[in-house]
């Protein structure tokens, strides 16, 4: 199900992904004001899900903010 890493991004049920130069495999999906992600990082064996109902949080921005929550990172948050 894994994509060749180097040679492919995507083809065999799973994509790869970047984010904040992380290594992730996973899918995304959504319809008509959903969006979803699921991502799994092979290396330190965390997987993110992620459903979001509504298109005013852009899912790739929301997911680059769980995922500084999640690994430590220093969140920015949105200034009004």
């Amino acid at each position: 199900m894994k994509p060749i890493l180097g040679k492919e991004t995507y083809g065999r049920g799973l994509m790869a992904f970047k984010f904040h130069n992380i290594d992730f495999l996973g899918h995304t999906g959504g319809t008509s004001g959903t969006s979803t992600i699921l991502i799994y990082d092979d290396k330190n064996k965390i997987s993110i899900a992620l459903s979001i109902n509504g298109e005013m949080s852009p899912r790739n921005d929301f997911a680059n903010d769980l995922i500084d929550i999640i690994y430590n990172n220093r969140l920015n948050l949105p200034q009004q």
